[in-house]
């Protein structure tokens, strides 16, 4: 089964889903509400599955879908890092969702045939192999590479678990 592609979505759906998550990323500096926090990570998983159609990585790329999930992921991470350099035990676990899911659209974005993943699961393609995938990642966009950066900055507190996830992007 075929997930829907973006011309089968209702009008304009895209546009207002971005409103949204532009929304949330403007309200961040007062700090997110647990319904807005909700929202922001269910229009995450919602980018995830359109990605999941292939056809749609490149659009969904070249949107500004994933500055604002960069955006976010950005203040989140820091969040994190701080929190646990201070010692801080607040539940940060709708956070920290947050981040998981962020992480896994941009996996979908950049590798969506899943390359990665294979290789060091030990299953290498060959060139034929790599030659029938029709669709190409999303292009990186300028945003990424500070923030993968400012990821590993104070990395040490931060949880294995992300790091992992990072690098495996």
């Amino acid at each position: 089964d075929i997930p829907p592609g973006i011309s089968l979505l209702p009008d304009n759906i895209l546009q207002v889903l971005r409103l949204q998550l532009l929304q949330c990323v403007q309200k961040m500096s007062d700090g997110l509400e647990e319904q807005q926090q909700a929202l922001s990570l269910l229009l995450v998983k919602f980018f995830i599955i359109l990605c999941r159609n292939l056809a749609n990585v490149e659009e969904i790329g070249m949107c500004s879908y994933i500055n604002h999930v960069i955006t976010m992921t950005t203040l989140y991470i820091q969040q994190l890092k701080s929190k646990t350099k201070e010692k801080e035990v607040a539940d940060q676990t709708p956070i920290e969702e947050f981040v998981r899911h962020a992480l896994a659209f941009c996996e979908s974005l950049y590798d969506p045939y899943r390359n990665w993943r294979q290789r060091i699961a030990g299953h290498f393609l060959s060139t034929v192999e790599k030659s029938r995938q029709k669709y190409k990642p999303a292009s990186l966009t300028v945003e990424f590479v500070p923030f993968f950066y400012q990821c590993f900055q104070e990395s040490e507190h931060l949880k294995e678990s992300f790091k992992c996830c990072l690098l495996h992007l």
